[in-house]
């Protein structure tokens, strides 16, 4: 079982640095010999990702000390993921970098009934590339949320993400104490 869920995370990981790499050299909006410009593919997958039935949001972003590039992706559940893991975009990804996803059994280690982040990461021009992957490492981690937590004025995951035991704050207008009040509506 175990060499199951290695396998899957490194098809995963794999696929991954095929979208992080294609996202990146998308952003590089290169010419094409005809002079057209490339499309997107970045945001094509982006697309994807938020077109998959129970994925609550995606987002990217560049970090600020590494530089690493990331793509989080937050879903309802376990099938949902499942469902992007499936997904025509994801099995074509794995099929180019020669893997079968058939042969895998996705999140075989995760809870069905668990709200599940994807962070999908990629360092460029760091190092010695990976194969054909100007990245010089990547990596896919699933997350669960813990019970707890609060925010003021929005938070980072979507906020049809659960999270038990989660507060939300509205900021104190009255006495500029800025302490805000729970709103309890929010906890779960």
């Amino acid at each position: 079982m175990r060499s199951t869920s290695t396998m899957t995370a490194i098809s995963a990981a794999a696929a991954i640095a095929g979208v992080l790499t294609f996202a990146a050299l998308a952003r590089q909006q290169q010419q094409m010999p005809n002079g057209a410009q490339q499309p997107d593919l970045g945001k094509m997958l982006v697309d994807g990702l938020k077109n998959t039935n129970g994925c609550l949001g995606v987002d990217r972003c560049q970090w600020a000390d590494s530089g690493r590039l990331t793509i989080c992706a937050w879903f309802e559940d376990k099938a949902a993921v499942v469902r992007w893991f499936d997904s025509p975009a994801h099995v074509q990804l794995m099929r180019a970098l020669g893997d079968d996803p058939a042969k895998h059994e996705p999140l075989a280690d995760v809870s069905d009934d668990v709200p599940v982040m994807v962070m999908a990461t990629m360092t460029v021009g760091k190092g010695q590339p990976l194969g054909p992957f100007p990245a010089s490492q990547f990596s896919v981690e699933l997350y669960t949320p813990l019970p707890g937590g609060a925010a003021i004025n929005g938070r980072l995951a979507p906020n049809d993400f659960k999270i038990p035991h989660f507060n939300t704050y509205k900021p104190d207008t009255e006495g500029g104490q800025g302490k805000g009040q729970p709103d309890s509506g929010d906890r779960r």
